[in-house]
């Protein structure tokens, strides 16, 4: 009963441990091709990512997330609602009213 108590755990841990090396391996490949496509694209179209990006950067250290600016699908639609969407939307729809209270005069 002890052995097979054993060769379970080992057969875990075993597992855990491939599980490790390929997210290991998973993530420092895909930051060498993020940084491979960035290295890649025109001089303006990474001007004009760099505020968008520090607003990102910003917003994950506001709010602690464990992975820090790891972009994921969650994270991702959480800033644009929060911080994107709601904003500028919030912006258009201030602009709108100016433009109606100058139609209206």
């Amino acid at each position: 009963m002890e052995s097979q108590a054993l060769t379970t755990g080992g057969l875990v841990q075993a597992q855990n441990q491939r599980h490790l090396r390929n997210h290991a391996r998973l993530e420092a490949r895909t930051i060498e091709l993020a940084h491979q496509f960035q290295r890649q694209r025109a001089e303006k179209t990474n001007k004009s990512y760099d505020k968008p990006q520090e607003e990102y950067r910003e917003w994950c250290h506001e709010h602690g997330f464990a992975d820090g600016e790891s972009v994921t699908e969650k994270k991702l639609l959480l800033f644009l609602d929060k911080c994107v969407v709601t904003v500028r939307s919030g912006a258009l729809a201030i602009r709108r009213l100016v433009w109606m209270s100058k139609e209206s005069q």
